[in-house]
């Protein structure tokens, strides 16, 4: 799963996440807007993740929670 930076926190996206994201989703990763979804949508969508995948942020911190027992968490800086 690759999780979208969004727009509403301090702007510290990276200039290629839309590139970034379409490779991923190419390769079969799902793609996750954050700021687009409900917190039990949210929960939903991360829940029993193996991989996620996104730029640091606070977004990055929902998977902790919901991520695979065996789960690896990528964090892009």
């Amino acid at each position: 799963m690759f999780l979208r930076r969004g727009r509403s926190g301090a702007e510290r996206g990276f200039v290629n996440e839309d590139a970034v994201a379409e490779f991923l989703e190419s390769i079969g990763f799902r793609i996750v807007d954050p700021e687009s979804l409900t917190v039990d949508e949210l929960v939903d969508q991360t829940l029993g993740a193996q991989y996620v995948i996104g730029c640091e942020g606070s977004h990055m911190s929902h998977s902790i929670l919901t991520i695979a027992l065996s789960g690896t968490m990528i964090c892009l800086i």
